[in-house]
């Protein structure tokens, strides 16, 4: 059974995944949207989310069900096990998403101080045009966001890998040796110098051959992912930061969206 076989398989893959932080730090932005996680994990919507995060991976990466080949969904299925979903619920849930394959739709919203959020949804056929009339009247009525087509440069996708050498104390000399060689365009320290933890950046295509000449030099994965980093960050006053939360909440309680990413400082 396809959903069996990926709770197999999960437990061979590496389950210690981080999160890659913005460079910018802990703003008063990061902490609105971490509280409003907080939060969300304290409802029922939890369970939902943790859900959400599998169709993401799967959506992401064009339905790949390898989670060997896609930490990205391994760290899905991982994750909503750790948050004890029930098995049952988890393999119901993945075998209902492979039945009924969605479409990712994505809109450019363009705010105040010209910030720009990119939100994605999942869709299919029968909920598509639901869908998109919902989106429309929340923009008819919204004071702060439009749809843009412009702001194409302000964000590009990158290949991001967190990793650490587990057969030595590694350097910074290490891990640039260990980018040149394996084709990673940057590689910098991420977080406290004692976790000794080394941030690799990719193009999109070279991510996972990276991953694996780093798996293959003992370096253990804490995180790959294809992300939309910014190109820039755009300051927005702090008295304003709270209305823009609670506006862009609005499209995101659809229990298609699959995720936002902003470049609000």
């Amino acid at each position: 059974m396809f959903s069996r076989r990926f709770l197999r398989e999960i437990r061979c893959v590496s389950s210690n995944w981080g999160q890659v932080k913005r460079n910018a730090g802990h703003s008063k932005w990061a902490n609105i949207r971490h509280t409003k996680a907080a939060k969300d994990s304290e409802k029922s919507l939890f369970y939902s989310r943790k859900l959400r995060d599998i169709r993401v991976a799967l959506a992401g990466s064009g339905w790949n069900t390898d989670v060997n080949k896609n930490p990205l969904l391994a760290r899905a299925i991982e994750g909503a096990l750790a948050a004890s979903v029930p098995k049952d619920t988890l393999e119901s849930y993945l075998q209902k998403v492979q039945k009924v394959r969605e479409t990712p739709i994505e809109y450019r919203l363009r705010g105040p101080h010209d910030c720009i959020v990119l939100i994605s949804y999942s869709v299919t056929a029968v909920n598509e045009s639901e869908l998109r009339y919902q989106v429309k009247k929340l923009l008819q009525k919204s004071t702060l966001f439009s749809i843009t087509t412009g702001f194409t440069q302000a964000f590009e996708k990158k290949g991001i890998i967190l990793a650490k050498n587990l057969s030595k104390e590694s350097s910074m000399d290490d891990a640039e040796e260990a980018a040149i060689i394996g084709g990673a365009e940057e590689v910098k320290p991420e977080g406290d110098a004692d976790d000794n933890v080394y941030r690799f950046m990719t193009e999109p295509n070279s991510l996972w051959t990276v991953v694996k000449h780093l798996r293959s030099n003992n370096w253990a994965i804490e995180d790959a992912n294809i992300e939309d980093l910014p190109a820039f960050l755009v300051e927005i006053p702090e008295a304003e930061l709270e209305d823009l939360a609670a506006e862009l909440e609005k499209f995101q309680k659809f229990p298609e969206f699959l995720k936002s990413v902003d470049n609000i400082a």
